[in-house]
């Protein structure tokens, strides 16, 4: 079985931002895309079809194309909800297993 891995960057320095605004504007990406990928994982679970929703969902979150596309639900992944429930990365049931949750935790 295949688990998912969460990722993280650190960026050294910013060319003409000042870091606040750089994190600022890093994290509303992540938002942003974080809430476009669950509600269309929801939405393609419960019968439509990503090619039907790109349209609405680029007028609605002020996407590029590249961004939906991105979001797109991958093969299989739909089929492993069911599993996702039962079977988490510590094998224990409703825990979050060994998923980073901070970046002082260490993970890359």
């Amino acid at each position: 079985m295949e688990h998912s891995a969460t990722y993280q960057t650190r960026v050294a320095e910013y060319v003409g931002i000042e870091r606040k605004a750089g994190d600022a504007v890093l994290s509303a990406y992540g938002e942003l895309y974080g809430r476009v990928e669950r509600h269309l994982f929801a939405e393609v679970v419960a019968g439509r079809s990503a090619v039907s929703l790109k349209r609405a969902y680029l007028k609605r979150y002020g996407l590029p194309a590249r961004m939906f596309n991105a979001g797109r639900v991958v093969p299989g992944r739909q089929d492993g909800v069911g599993q996702g429930a039962a079977e988490t990365t510590d094998g224990q049931p409703g825990s979050a297993g060994g998923a980073c949750r901070a970046p002082d935790q260490g993970c890359y």
